[in-house]
């Protein structure tokens, strides 16, 4: 899915935030702060700011805590003051965040809504989401080059961009993305998730989330070289093994809720079955799979260890 036009994006947002909000979501604010140590009055400065919208607990609370020129802070906001506050700081009043108050936020812009149905752990979600991010980046963001003490599994970062990976969880490792650099906004959604997108030579496994709820519905395709491709469509879905005779070489699987696509998966395995054609790049919503010798190829989500895999980057 394309992003939203900046024109109806922020519109759709807030929307997006009251109906998370009456499903029981609530926002979590993840701010990260710090002085640039080549400035000489060194004022406290934004680096970025996350917005979860997600169940209590969702996210778990960062376990690196950065000491002497960085601040974290997190803090749970209660729906109608998140609002206001979100509201405000859209048309270009001070953004407030506990007792911080940040005039130079760089979210009075237009802004990008975008579904995440297959990347949703590049965002620091173990479930599909809704990311929303604005154009403007934050003005006079601060830079910090050297080693940065922490408290928590990692007692040093190389520089800002790696803890700021670590802190807000995502996987983006462009360091020049937007999310290293913004305020931005990550709406969890609990309808329905592929826990399990797994392939091993001639048989394609997926299980999904939550099980046997009668308002999904699974889609799976598989192709093999010298077969017809293979479908299956179940309705109220767990898990479901799909069998072919040859080595699968492509795999889909959606799952929808009536005409919605709430969570999707893709594997390449080997080339291109059209003629005259070879496999593609992997693309940023899936990574490509590629076999091993003994054709036994797998890929494998996992929302348990989401956070485990994350860290390895490290987010």
């Amino acid at each position: 899915m394309s992003p939203s036009t900046p024109e109806n994006a922020l519109t759709e947002l807030l929307a997006l935030f009251q109906r998370a909000f009456k499903r029981g979501l609530r926002p979590h604010v993840r701010l990260l702060m710090a002085r640039d140590p080549a400035m000489l009055e060194r004022p406290w400065r934004p680096v970025c700011g996350r917005f979860d919208i997600a169940r209590p607990g969702d996210p778990a609370p960062s376990e690196s805590r950065p000491k002497g020129d960085v601040r974290l802070i997190e803090q749970d906001i209660h729906p109608s003051i998140f609002m206001a506050r979100f509201s405000e700081a859209v048309q270009g009043k001070p953004l407030v965040i506990g007792d911080v108050e940040i005039p130079e936020h760089g979210m009075h812009s237009g802004w990008a809504v975008y579904r995440c149905a297959d990347d949703w752990r590049e965002w620091g979600s173990a479930w599909p989401c809704w990311a929303a991010w604005p154009m403007n980046q934050i003005p006079n963001r601060p830079h910090i080059g050297e080693p940065i003490e922490a408290d928590g599994p990692f007692s040093a970062f190389a520089d800002l961009d790696q803890l700021v990976q670590r802190v807000t969880a995502i996987g983006e490792r462009d360091r020049r993305s937007i999310r290293y650099r913004s305020f931005y906004a990550v709406i969890w959604d609990y309808r329905g998730r592929i826990d399990r997108f797994f392939v091993n030579g001639t048989t394609l496994s997926v299980d999904v989330s939550p099980k046997n709820n009668s308002s999904l519905k699974l889609l799976v395709v598989a192709e093999a070289l010298g077969e017809e491709p293979t479908s299956r469509v179940e309705q109220a879905p767990s898990t479901l093994e799909l069998r072919m005779a040859h080595s699968i070489a492509r795999a889909k699987a959606a799952l929808r809720l009536d005409d919605e696509v709430l969570a999707d998966a893709e594997a390449e395995l080997q080339p291109s079955l059209a003629v005259g054609t070879t496999e593609p790049a992997p693309t940023e919503a899936m990574p490509a799979v590629v076999p091993t010798a003994d054709d036994r190829v797998a890929f494998l989500r996992d929302p348990s260890c989401a956070r485990s895999w994350l860290a390895i980057s490290p987010s």
